[in-house]
């Protein structure tokens, strides 16, 4: 595994190395469904009261993005080409401001609506320290991609 992602996955808590190879297996999986090298990832976390949930996990390449729903238990994979037209953005933060650096209680939750539709077509969500690499993950893919629809 690139020591980025070894670095990122360790300063959100998954430090085990089951759960590293089980995210390494998805990224292998992601690069063999579009041909491309994964550049970045987005563990999907929240508290379900005090207990930190990873839910679901996003794997970038230069042009696809490739999510995987409860990627520690299951493979289903959902593989969308960029860039895909975004309409729209709906946040909802927590004890967060863009630009610093989250506390534990920080929350942060982005509503993405695609071109063609009116209802949200996918979210990402991220707590506590994740927050940062969420806003990271919102500046290089998605808002280069948020602009009016075509006509």
């Amino acid at each position: 595994m690139r020591d980025e992602f070894v670095e990122y996955l360790e300063s959100i808590g998954i430090c085990t190395e089951a759960l590293k190879n089980r995210i390494q297996a998805h990224i292998d999986q992601a690069e063999k469904l579009v041909g491309e090298p994964v550049v970045d990832l987005l563990v999907e976390d929240y508290f379900d009261d005090q207990t930190r949930v990873y839910s679901d996990l996003a794997a970038y390449t230069a042009q696809w993005t490739v999510s995987v729903k409860n990627f520690t238990t299951g493979e289903e994979y959902f593989v969308m080409s960029r860039p895909t037209q975004l309409i729209g953005i709906a946040m909802r933060v927590k004890d967060y401001t863009f630009g610093q650096a989250p506390v534990a209680s920080s929350r942060l939750h982005l509503e993405l609506v695609y071109a063609g539709t009116s209802t949200v077509g996918g979210t990402l969500r991220a707590a506590g320290s994740n927050c940062v690499h969420l806003e990271m993950i919102y500046r290089k893919y998605e808002l280069p991609n948020l602009g009016p629809p075509s006509m």
